[in-house]
């Protein structure tokens, strides 16, 4: 299991975006969400388990910048998070779902959605007396956030390879929402853009500058 410090704090300021933000460094990321008109989240994912919320926010300076003058709404919570993964989820007349059958970690967003996914896999195979049918359809399941979750922190933990692929997602959006839609369950890998993915492919070796923005820092 890769361990990771997850750690989030609501603010009262009002949102500078109606949009989830997600800022990244090299040791982690920043989540900051619209709560409501006078009220954000913001989540804090970083690879060193000590970090201390003040300090993860020095990492991100256009965040710790917006954050002058905001009210703290609360205390700062948090946990270690990080991806696992279980050989079995079964055993005789047991079941696991949930983040006790293997979790994929947090910057995923997979968390309760997997665990919900996880549970109605596990009712239909309940009504089938087969808990074996469970544990094939978990697989599957958890599979496609496990390897997004592999992708996501591998792109991430690096400024020069981030930008390039941001950049390349920017040049075809697309593509993007095509990797959201399958990441989300909606939307089939057979459905995938041939011209979008050629594109992306074209932009990341060339390393075309199409943006810049605080999300790629």
């Amino acid at each position: 299991m890769r361990r990771r410090i997850g750690l989030r704090q609501h603010f009262r300021i009002a949102p500078w975006t109606d949009l989830v933000e997600v800022l990244w460094h090299d040791r982690g990321q920043a989540v900051v969400t619209p709560v409501a008109s006078d009220e954000i989240c913001v989540s804090l994912f970083a690879s060193d388990a000590g970090g201390r919320f003040p300090d993860l926010v020095k990492l991100f300076p256009e965040l710790r910048q917006r954050l002058v003058g905001a009210v703290p709404l609360s205390a700062a919570r948090g946990a270690i998070c990080g991806s696992s993964v279980m050989r079995s989820v079964v055993a005789k007349q047991v079941a696991l779902i949930g983040d006790a059958a293997g979790a994929v970690d947090a910057i995923t967003g997979e968390g309760l959605a997997l665990g919900f996914k996880h549970a109605l896999a596990l009712a239909a195979a309940i009504a089938k007396d087969d808990l074996r049918e469970y544990e094939r359809r978990h697989r599957r399941i958890s599979r496609p956030p496990e390897l997004m979750a592999k992708l996501m922190l591998l792109v991430g933990s690096r400024q020069s390879v981030r930008r390039r692929v941001l950049n390349a997602l920017a040049a075809q959006p697309r593509l993007l929402t095509f990797m959201l839609g399958v990441h989300g369950g909606g939307m089939p890998v057979t459905a995938a853009p041939l011209g979008a993915i050629a594109g992306f492919l074209r932009h990341l070796i060339t390393a075309e500058p199409l943006m810049q923005s605080p999300v790629v820092k």
